[in-house]
């Protein structure tokens, strides 16, 4: 319940996703996610998980969306048994509907990272906890407290694989800045898909679906679209107790790292 608006049952928004098309769906979410980058970032993030392609491994997908990172990793990894969590009903609807028609099982947990009880009835531990452009919802006091709920979840030699936004460090911010913002300049196609990906949803769902998740409790904050320096992402890994950590690429505006619980 949000005010007087009662959003679906995420049952009765699957009903409705069935005659979609959701290739389509997909297609557009995928472009306002960074399109083909982001799919490289979702290979490198399979490929380099330590363990047998022919092993039964559980990955949770955190924050998941439509579960598209939990897809490519089990296409590396046939056995994969996947729980995916989020918050938004919408999208887990879109993440159930996916995997069915591609027959792909996998076990959805409606629930809210800033909640401390989020990981209660999870299929822990863990060999692999997964997490791609969503981190960022939460500030850093709450994400240091997810990464050592991460490590807890994770079997010993589990991985963590995430890519979130990363900011440069304030000496070089300005012209990195610069450099970046004409770099990019004339060029807003994952905008432009983001708003046709809500607004083809609003109308399905028939209310203001992505203002509902915007009303952020009171209180909360968040890192943001810019994220935060790539050293302060290992930082708190190594608090949270990760060992070894990888920064396995650097972008222009997203960090990929890796970490191995000992």
């Amino acid at each position: 319940m949000t005010g007087h608006l009662v959003v679906p049952e995420r049952s009765t928004i699957e009903a409705a996703l069935r005659t979609e098309d959701l290739e389509e769906w997909l297609r557009l979410w995928c472009s306002s996610q960074g399109g083909t980058p982001r799919n490289r970032r979702f290979e490198l993030m399979s490929a380099v998980l330590p363990f047998d392609p022919s092993q039964e491994i559980r990955v949770l997908d955190m924050c998941c969306g439509p579960g598209d990172l939990g897809r490519f990793i089990q296409r590396s990894f046939s056995r994969a048994r996947i729980d995916c969590v989020d918050r938004d009903r919408f999208l887990l609807a879109l993440c159930v509907e996916l995997n069915r028609r591609r027959g792909i099982t996998t076990r959805v947990f409606e629930r809210d990272g800033w909640d401390p009880d989020w990981r209660l009835g999870l299929d822990q531990p863990y060999h692999v906890i997964a997490a791609a452009t969503a981190l960022h919802w939460f500030d850093v006091a709450r994400l240091t407290a997810l990464f050592c709920d991460f490590y807890d979840l994770l079997r010993p030699r589990g991985a963590f694989v995430f890519a979130e936004p990363a900011a440069p460090e304030p000496e070089f911010a300005p012209g990195f800045q610069q450099w970046a913002g004409e770099r990019e300049a004339g060029c807003d196609i994952e905008g432009t898909a983001w708003a046709q990906f809500w607004n083809r949803a609003n109308t399905l769902l028939g209310y203001n679906h992505q203002a509902v998740l915007k009303a952020l409790p009171r209180k909360r904050s968040m890192i943001g679209d810019d994220g935060i320096p790539v050293l302060r992402y290992v930082e708190l890994l190594h608090q949270a107790g990760f060992g070894r950590v990888d920064i396995l690429l650097r972008e222009t505006q997203c960090v990929t790292i890796a970490a191995l619980k000992s």
